[in-house]
């Protein structure tokens, strides 16, 4: 027992001696799981010219604060391991959001000089908006090229020599690159792809992706769209919506594009989502004066289940679509025809209720009609959506004694009417001459008993 107290006692002292980087979510009587505050494996996987990729594991989190939400990665010339430097240092734009601890993260920093030395360093915010301490702060060196036709010790092809520029392509946070030349003519071809393979984009080589200003952009981000745009009528979204943007640099915003020829571009979807009533699925962009546009199909490719293709030309927001079937019109069932009571007193009141259903697609109107001995006594109009039901009921009164028959809609009932039972005058008579005899036999038998 002494044993255990000393080695707790033991473990709270070095708790209090470490440099703030881990932290204990246990009480001091109980087992003891230390969480790192700061990422510490960041590394760079690999370099390319203007561009380097960077790997690290997503770290733990204490459960009495949250997971962590959103990451700052940034660069620099110098290392990064002081909280001025850090302030100074550039930001990359993009990342995504952490994933479960202990997962491999990835992601390009894009838009870098070739031929030149940076330093990184990243942090974590956690769900009450406390951010972790600095991680270490790795070096990468981004490849060089000359500038004539040789290529030295890290020099770049001669065959490369007119492409001095790159054209990155983010697709859901994975990023392919291609050389192009300052005209955003491709050196190469390029296929980006999304983590998880589901979504392609496709350019030739010699296509040229050109901004309004004629510049040759640096990233082409692929991204779910940040607006709700709805789905044309008769139709459903598959999936999410997406959208492509283009932009001069890494940090700047969203700028219009030609591409040239068009690329291509597969989005896959969930066959088990698609509706049983669907007639169509498409992919199309969404056009602010026009709504949505089917793009123009990709020549020769085969039609596959789950995958649908497209030529892209510029950029805008991107979905696939599920044309249905059109919905049957309005149809009408009445049912539940109820006659209450089914025997009444002259003058007493009866209702009539039935229940109507639209069964059908459409929103209609439909008429009902109560008849009364075969003539029709009221008649209502009814607005139903697809699948409403309405309780209608009649009020009758005043009929005429017999047997009347009610119809609606095809449905039969009946009820009678009784005359009142009226009690006659010569009641009336004999009631009196009852009360007078009574009252006669009372004062007699009183006389008998008054002693004389």
């Amino acid at each position: 027992m002494r044993c255990s107290r000393s080695v707790i006692l033991i473990l709270a002292v070095l708790l209090c001696l470490l440099p703030g980087e881990v932290h204990a979510d246990a009480e001091l009587g109980g087992r003891f799981i230390l969480f790192h505050n700061r990422i510490i494996d960041l590394s760079v996987e690999s370099t390319a010219y203007t561009s380097v990729t960077l790997i690290w594991t997503s770290p733990r989190f204490m459960p009495s604060r949250g997971p962590w939400v959103q990451y700052d990665l940034r660069y620099a010339r110098t290392e990064i391991n002081t909280e001025e430097r850090w302030q100074a240092a550039t930001p990359v734009a993009g990342l995504p959001p952490p994933q479960a601890p202990g997962t491999l993260e990835r992601t390009t920093v894009i838009g870098l000089d070739p031929c030149t030395n940076y330093f990184f360093a990243i942090r974590a915010v956690d769900a009450q908006g406390s951010w972790s301490k600095l991680s270490n702060s790795p070096l990468g060196r981004t490849l060089c090229y000359t500038e004539g036709v040789g290529g030295g010790i890290g020099g770049l092809p001669a065959a490369y020599t007119a492409y001095p520029l790159t054209l990155n392509v983010n697709m859901l946070g994975r990023v392919a690159s291609v050389r192009v030349s300052t005209e955003g003519e491709l050196a190469s071809a390029l296929v980006a792809k999304d983590p998880s393979e589901k979504h392609t984009f496709e350019l030739d080589k010699g296509t040229r992706v050109v901004l309004t200003d004629g510049r040759a952009p640096e990233l082409l981000k692929f991204s779910e769209a940040s607006v709700v745009v709805p789905p044309p009528e008769n139709t459903v979204i598959l999936g999410a919506v997406y959208q492509f943007t283009a932009h001069a640099t890494a940090l700047s915003p969203p700028s219009a594009v030609n591409i040239s020829p068009s690329a291509r571009l597969l989005l896959s979807y969930d066959p088990e989502q698609v509706p049983e009533n669907a007639v169509e699925i498409s992919i199309a962009y969404y056009d602010a004066e026009k709504g949505w546009q089917l793009l123009e199909p990709v020549s020769g490719a085969v039609a596959e289940v789950g995958k649908v293709h497209g030529m892209v030309s510029h950029f805008t927001p991107f979905a696939i679509l599920a044309r249905l079937s059109e919905p049957a019109p309005a149809s009408f069932q009445v049912t539940r025809l109820v006659v209450h009571p089914t025997r009444v007193q002259q003058g007493e009141v009866v209702t009539v209720t039935v229940e109507v259903v639209n069964t059908g697609g459409r929103s209609g109107d439909y008429n009902l009609v109560l008849m009364v001995d075969g003539e029709v006594r009221e008649m209502r109009v009814l607005t139903l959506v697809p699948g409403a039901i309405r309780t209608v009921e009649f009020t009758l009164e005043g009929e005429a004694p017999g047997v009347h028959w009610v119809e609606v809609a095809g449905l039969v009932g009946e009820f009678e009417v009784v005359e009142r039972v009226r009690t006659g005058r010569w009641w009336w008579s004999v009631i009196v001459a009852v009360l007078a005899v009574v009252v006669i036999v009372c004062i007699m038998l009183r006389r008998k008993t008054v002693p004389r």
